[in-house]
């Protein structure tokens, strides 16, 4: 006998599922990946006015695993963290460099809320509730916020512990 829960594919004793692409299209993902990366490759002074170190959940932040005012030493992973959702957040207080980012980052943002609706409405499906029961308690009324990591490639690879 099925359970509603079968089409997230999991197991009814150890729930999973893997969602591979979101669904979204390639060339989204492809200008999403460049903006970014071309963001992270600008010059420092072009992101400084977005670092913060404290407090860490300010709304617009780029940081570092490294204290930019005391060390010299770059870490291997920047980020950057800003709303995308609702709209008008992201260009109050997203990032204004790269040209296209805002654009970029708002249609990306939306390929990723048309996913969260499916999902929601899927899980509100498995625990047998309304279909839009989970998006009408988390969806709508709550911001997104993307996050965007960017690994840099270690300068001394024969020095460095961990697998490689």
């Amino acid at each position: 006998m099925g359970y509603k829960g079968e089409r997230l594919g999991g197991d009814r004793r150890a729930p999973s599922s893997i969602i591979i692409n979101h669904g979204v299209g390639g060339d989204v993902m492809e200008k999403m990946h460049g903006v970014g990366k071309e963001f992270f490759e600008m010059p420092v002074e072009d992101r400084a006015c977005l670092y913060l170190e404290d407090p860490p959940f300010e709304i617009v932040r780029v940081a570092t695993s490294f204290n930019i005012n005391k060390e010299k030493v770059r870490s291997w992973r920047d980020s950057l963290r800003h709303p995308v959702y609702p709209p008008n957040v992201l260009w109050d207080k997203g990032p204004k460099k790269p040209l296209l980012y805002r654009e970029i980052t708002s249609e990306y943002s939306k390929e990723m809320r048309t996913l969260e609706s499916k999902l929601l409405g899927l899980f509100s499906e498995a625990l047998e509730v309304d279909e839009n029961h989970l998006y009408k308690k988390f969806g709508e009324q709550y911001p997104q916020v993307m996050n965007l990591n960017y690994y840099l490639s270690c300068p001394r690879p024969d020095r460095s512990s961990g697998p490689l």
